[in-house]
């Protein structure tokens, strides 16, 4: 994964980075964010439908595994990109708001990492096992917390994709600019989170190759992956009135 972080970290830096926010920011933009979508989940869907219920699969989802790794790593870049945007002079967005969203995204990729837990591996306190579904240092996984976790993922991703769907927005001020706009583009990654969240919600327990619980780690990683390119396409697509 470290080898992962080096290679994103490479592509952001090349020529290929610049001609993919340039083909953001055109009216084709969209159809590439779609087309991306598309592919994202139907390999997560062929993933699931070849290798599920095998010992693979397992620990292609279980802790500390590809798709955890790979949804802190979205989410870390989010916070990254929210930050900077938000420090920028000139930034035509809400500089509160991105600071905001920049400390929500590293709080969400710290609990991933249950704060360095996965990568030095200390041992969960005592008293704070006891309180922690999965014996770790996260607070998500705190015994009352855990259970409101797939809920929400549920209700961030409906809302999301119907918010990709329309353009109608309230008269507020802050609420004004495209920091709220998710494109159609990401339609399909909301959608599919949406279900699998849906799924383990209200048929929980359930087996259909593998264990339905454990799929909600493809549901943070669409919505964690559908930020980070959204975070992408505001910079490239920036409102034309300043917002600050």
């Amino acid at each position: 994964m470290s080898i992962f972080g080096l290679l994103v970290a490479t592509v952001l830096s090349r020529k290929s980075f610049t001609g993919l926010m340039q083909r953001l920011s055109t009216p084709k933009g969209e159809r590439l964010l779609f087309l991306i979508s598309l592919i994202v989940c139907l390999t997560i869907i062929i993933t699931k439908f070849v290798t599920g219920g095998s010992d693979f699969y397992e620990n292609f989802l279980g802790e500390n595994s590809v798709v955890e790794w790979l949804t802190a790593l979205f989410l870390l870049l989010s916070a990254y990109l929210a930050l900077v945007t938000g420090v920028s002079k000139g930034s035509p967005y809400p500089k509160w708001m991105l600071l905001a969203f920049a400390s929500i995204l590293f709080v969400a990729f710290m609990e991933e990492l249950a704060w360095g837990q996965m990568m030095f591996g200390w041992d969960t306190p005592e008293n704070f096992r006891s309180l922690n579904a999965q014996g770790e240092t996260t607070l998500h996984n705190i015994h009352g917390i855990h259970d409101l976790i797939s809920p929400a993922l549920l209700l961030f991703s409906s809302a999301s994709a119907g918010v990709s769907l329309t353009k109608k927005r309230p008269n507020i001020p802050w609420l004004k600019n495209n920091l709220w706009d998710f494109s159609k583009g990401l339609f399909p990654m909301f959608f599919l989170a949406a279900i699998i969240c849906a799924v383990v919600v209200f048929v929980p327990g359930t087996k259909f190759l593998g264990r339905v619980n454990q799929d909600i780690e493809w549901a943070e990683f669409l919505i964690s992956f559908s930020i980070f390119m959204h975070s992408l396409s505001l910079i490239a697509n920036p409102p034309k009135e300043t917002n600050n």
